[in-house]
């Protein structure tokens, strides 16, 4: 079955994407899937803003979530 119904997403000016992963992508496209029977793509999406604070997004495959932490090394 294919399905699509793609979402962009922009963010603020003052928030960027460090980089992703897996792969440690720093520029360019990437696409994250979230499939109908609740599971997505694996991989972690790494924010910062312009006053110094980290987070880090993880999508958690076998639930379909996403996992918020601040701060990242």
């Amino acid at each position: 079955t294919n399905w699509t119904d793609e979402k962009s997403f922009s963010l603020p000016s003052t928030v960027s994407i460090d980089h992703i992963n897996p792969g440690n992508i720093t520029n360019g496209t990437t696409n994250k899937e979230f499939n109908p029977d609740g599971t997505c793509s694996t991989g972690s999406i790494y924010l910062k803003n312009s006053e110094g604070k980290k987070y880090k997004i993880t999508l958690v495959p076998s639930t379909g979530r996403i996992k918020k932490t601040s701060g990242w090394d």
